[in-house]
């Protein structure tokens, strides 16, 4: 019989173990965290005298690709493997990975970013531990990065926190202390800005006025903070120079304002990702390069639908555009337009895109003077508003062939930017959804995917696959990064398991949102060894050929 005393320690123990966290509650913890610990960073940097952390959508879709990858496995990594991918990839060179293509100096290997993880019971320890640790703090302190990217996900007894923080060539970032009256500078201090071009030795800054002309601040020497005098509008421009050559940036007073601990409940985002706000605007501040004075398309969003309104002249290929949407405490998922209009299409002046919600009264909005292309969805199906939360996901990243075009944000609009020009014959619009209780089973020898393709929430949390001697059941994908429950799983939406062995798999054409993957041992690859059963609740209602690659399936 155990001793008193033995029985007294074990529940002292048993008391410290935090209770398990609801999905809903995770998310929000989640969310909140993560903006927590990006306001630690920054009063951390601000302490040793560095400029704040600009938040960055890209940064923050690399932190949570390494967080869902470390969360997929069965245990944490050892801690000098936490960096390291599936394939044994560094932080770096997933950054150069499409759709993030992070930009580089000159050559690919000078790329200027670092990872650092955490897995602490709070914020305040998780920081503590990095500033002990010389190697994190190095990094954390490092002046060559003027952004950053916090992921953050509940894990055993404590948070995992994933950190990826940067610098871009010629994008010197300027952020306000949330007293509206301190502007916080930037500068380049990267070796490998040096003899590239770049502007590499600040010299001299002054901030324009609301209209862009009239000096707020006329040219004086380069300084970490400036006193702000009140502007004419919210959005102001910040003009760096090295004598050479002059990079602006503009500053928005009602956005570009970085948090700290002290502050953080009054600017702490209502919407997903760590910069939420309420407008649809260009989030990033670009060069003065990257800014276009007539974009060529833009991009609207409501709870009921998306439009995209083509608006320059000549034809434009919209066959490589998609969204990179980061979504509240979940993995950032990747919408091609092709999967919302069709394969290929090719859009002439005053085109219009629009993907609605069945049900709602059709309007074509002002603008849409050429062909209207109408896709209805069922409300399981829109990724870029959470009903349920009555709030937007967040930010949306626009591509093309990987490349970046802007950074908007939901709900609202419109968020200008540029689609490279080029034709291509039209595909044909699609149309509702039909309402069924089917599965579609999508499989190769890298990877098993399960698309909800009913047009309604399925509950899929007693399906099971089995080939005899290798068995997999749904709740493999319970994992802490899954968004969505198994008993309600969203209409177009999918998971996913691979190989253990296998690179990160990209999840297929009609998936509209990836909730969660598994990296799955040798053992439970059913799917790549013939003929395998689906089953419900043990019993079979399918049977599927590895041969074909995929295989539709009725639920009881």
């Amino acid at each position: 019989m155990p001793s008193r005393h033995f029985v007294l320690l074990l529940l002292a123990v048993l008391l410290l173990i935090p209770a398990p966290i609801p999905p809903a509650a995770a998310q929000t913890q989640s969310r909140t965290t993560a903006y927590d610990m990006l306001a630690a960073l920054n009063a951390w940097r601000l302490e040793q005298n560095l400029w704040p952390l600009r938040p960055n959508p890209t940064l923050e879709a690399l932190a949570w690709l390494q967080l869902d990858y470390l969360l997929a496995q069965p245990n944490l990594p050892a801690r000098e493997l936490l960096h390291d991918g599936l394939t044994g990839e560094k932080p770096r060179d997933r950054a150069l990975w499409a759709p993030y293509n992070w930009p580089y100096y000159t050559i690919p290997a000078r790329v200027s970013l670092e990872e650092i993880t955490v897995a602490q019971r709070t914020v305040e320890r998780g920081i503590t531990w990095w500033k002990n640790s010389p190697v994190h703090n190095a990094a954390a302190t490092n002046p060559n990065y003027r952004e950053v990217g916090v992921a953050a996900l509940p894990y055993a007894y404590g948070t995992v926190f994933v950190a990826v923080l940067a610098g871009r060539p010629n994008v010197l970032p300027a952020l306000l202390h949330p007293d509206g009256k301190t502007l916080y500078l930037t500068r380049e201090t990267y070796s490998g800005a040096r003899g590239g071009g770049y502007l590499a030795n600040v010299t001299g800054v002054r901030v324009l006025d609301s209209d862009g002309t009239t000096p707020l601040i006329d040219w004086r020497s380069w300084q970490p903070t400036l006193t702000l005098p009140r502007p004419s509008g919210n959005v102001i421009t910040v003009e760096y120079t090295d004598g050479r050559q002059t990079v602006r940036t503009e500053v928005d007073r009602t956005r570009d304002i970085f948090p700290l601990p002290d502050y953080v409940d009054a600017l702490r985002p209502t919407g997903a990702g760590m910069t939420g706000a309420a407008s649809a605007t260009i989030l990033t501040a670009r060069t003065a390069g990257d800014r276009v004075a007539a974009a060529g398309a833009e991009l609207a969003l409501s709870p009921d639908s998306l439009l995209l309104r083509i608006s320059t002249t000549g034809p434009l290929y919209l066959a490589n555009i998609q969204f990179l949407v980061l979504q509240a405490a979940a993995p950032p998922t990747i919408v091609r337009l092709s999967d919302l209009f069709g394969d290929s299409r090719a859009a002439g002046p005053g085109s219009c895109f629009l993907y609605q919600v069945t049900g709602r009264p059709v309007t074509i909005p002002q603008g849409c003077t050429g062909q209207v292309v109408l896709q209805q969805v069922a409300p399981e199906g829109v990724f870029w508003y959470d009903s349920a939360q009555a709030q937007a996901w967040g930010l949306f990243v626009v591509s093309d062939r990987g490349k970046p075009l802007a950074d908007c944000r939901t709900p609202g609009g419109p968020c200008l930017f540029n689609i490279p020009a080029g034709a291509a014959p039209a595909g044909a619009a699609g149309g509702a959804l039909p309402v069924t209780r089917q599965v579609r089973l999508i499989y190769d020898a890298n990877s098993f995917t399960l698309l909800n393709i009913g047009g309604q929430r399925l509950d899929i949390s007693g399906l099971s696959f089995s080939n005899g001697t290798q068995t997999l059941h749904a709740s493999v994908w319970n994992t802490p990064s899954n968004t969505a429950s198994l008993y309600s799983f969203p209409s177009g939406d999918c998971l996913q398991v691979w190989p253990q062995n296998v690179r990160q798999q990209a999840h297929p054409t009609g998936c509209k949102v990836r909730h969660a993957w598994v990296a799955v041992r040798a053992n439970q690859t059913f799917w790549t060894g013939g003929a395998f059963e689906v089953r419900a609740s043990g019993t079979t209602i399918g049977t599927c050929q590895t041969e074909a690659g995929e295989c539709v399936v009725d639920l009881p």
